[in-house]
């Protein structure tokens, strides 16, 4: 029996190093005091890292538990000490399942990738910063694997890769850049997730990707999307698509082939501007002849009134159930914004919000006056399934507050409002409490953090509101 509780609260194992500090910039509208609550958190997290990759090297029961390793590594400290101990460790786990990588990759690091690959053979899931793919070594080694069912190597909008890009990386001639059609080829019978760049996938051969489930192309504009349409009729096994391109040729081209889709359960379109509604009416085609579409996520802006275009795909009795939204300004850089928020403006939002819905994210520009909510909440109290609801302001101020948001929707277990999330909970006797997310989970936003899949497929990669990324950071925004 102790073995049992053993494998179920350690299968998977955090490691933090240097997250508060880079939390300090994240948050740009806090003042945040570097007292002695703040340094004790630090100190906790880093503790408690060194005594889970301690007990990994010295119990050998542990390490058999471990299944899942994930690495947040927010820090522009050496490394050097951390690295050692971290493949020390891996030595430890050979029948580790997983391996997440959120944060810079410093160049110490470099032998971790080996450690894994002859450490691990079994990997299933592996996540990496994407500029390794740049690198002839890393590629080589990555070779070695042949069971990996999940492969992420593409940043998304608040993954907090950037501004450690090693300078080696950041000149690469895109032509010189190693292949990965081996990676693929001797993974392909068990690969069903794939999270990469666009260019990247073109250049992979069709029957490599023939057996994914997932897809997440991120920056796709062009000749490729001529190749998109052609793989969409050969993967006759996806069930989830997310794509990131400005180019409203997108809409058209999913339109065009309409048909390959008809199986797809999850759709996810993310771009920086703002589209047009005569720029949608493809999407609108698209998503209606979608009969199978339960999860749906418009991340882009809307250059026109928003109704028009969701009146068309959403109503109240819609099958989707797992909705988000993007109906703030023009661009993050833009302060227009054709959400209004007028009463009639928000009653028909209302109207498109389907009974059934279950997780929704909702970001738009709240103003501080002639901002009509009230057709919303009343909405949000009839959604009797709705356990999870974010919403986030451009404006950076909080337009609802939790607690209002927990005490009305009774089958809420998680909210979020801008830079904060709130696990809900609730008693037989209608009381609840809230807790409060540590800052490093409300940043990276592990699976294992969230109640459901389907709210982890909401949340991953969104830019949370009143968070910086590196970008900014790097900017001086």
């Amino acid at each position: 029996m102790h073995d049992i509780a053993l494998g179920h609260l350690f299968s998977t194992v955090t490691l933090y190093f240097g997250v508060t500090t880079l939390l300090d910039q994240l948050r740009p509208d806090v003042w945040l005091t570097r007292g002695r609550e703040t340094d004790d958190y630090e100190k906790r997290l880093y503790d408690e890292s060194w005594q889970l990759l301690d007990r990994i090297t010295s119990d050998s029961r542990f390490a058999a538990s471990v299944r899942k390793v994930v690495v947040i590594y927010l820090s522009d400290g050496p490394f050097i000490f951390e690295k050692n101990c971290l493949e020390k460790a891996l030595r430890h786990v050979g029948h580790l399942k997983a391996f997440h990588w959120y944060g810079g990759w410093p160049p110490v690091a470099d032998d971790i990738v080996a450690v894994l690959v002859h450490t691990c053979p079994e990997l299933e899931e592996l996540r990496l910063p994407r500029y390794l793919l740049d690198s002839e070594k890393h590629v080589t080694l990555l070779r070695g694997l042949r069971h990996l069912s999940t492969f992420i190597c593409c940043a998304d909008g608040e993954d907090v890769e950037d501004e450690h890009f090693p300078e080696e990386f950041q000149t690469v001639d895109p032509s010189s850049r190693p292949s990965l059609e081996e990676l693929m080829r001797n993974n392909q019978n068990t690969l069903r997730k794939l999270d990469i760049e666009g260019w990247r996938a073109v250049s992979l051969p069709i029957p490599t990707l023939s057996q994914l489930t997932h897809l997440h192309l991120y920056t796709l504009f062009g000749e490729q999307f001529s190749w998109l349409g052609l793989i969409l009729h050969h993967l006759t096994s996806l069930r989830s698509l997310s794509v990131f391109s400005d180019s409203p040729a997108l809409f058209t081209l999913l339109q065009e082939h309409s048909s390959a889709l008809s199986q797809l359960q999850s759709l996810r379109l993310e771009a920086e501007v703002a589209f047009t509604q005569e720029e949608l009416l493809p999407l609108i085609h698209t998503i209606r002849n979608s009969t199978a579409l339960r999860r749906l996520d418009l991340a882009f802006s809307f250059h026109d009134d928003p109704i028009v275009t969701l009146a068309g795909i959403l109503n109240r009795e819609s099958p989707i159930s797992v909705l988000g939204l993007n109906l703030g300004c023009a661009g993050w850089n833009s302060d227009v914004s054709s959400m209004k928020w007028t009463d009639e403006q928000c009653r028909r939002l209302s109207d498109c919000l389907p009974n059934n819905l279950s997780s929704l994210r909702l970001i738009s520009a709240f103003e501080r006056i002639d901002c009509h909510t009230e057709p919303l909440l009343d909405r949000f109290r009839e959604l009797l399934n709705l356990h999870f609801l974010y919403i986030g302001n451009v404006r950076r101020f909080h337009p609802f507050l939790a607690v209002d948001l927990a005490a009305d929707i009774a089958s809420l277990a998680t909210v979020g409002v801008n830079d904060r999330m709130w696990d809900v909970d609730k008693r037989e006797d209608g009381e609840f409490c809230l807790h409060h997310w540590p800052d490093p989970l409300i940043v990276v936003r592990l699976q294992e953090k969230f109640v459901s899949e389907d709210d982890f497929w909401l949340m991953n990669g969104v830019r949370i509101c009143g968070l910086r990324t590196y970008d900014d950071i790097a900017a001086g925004e």
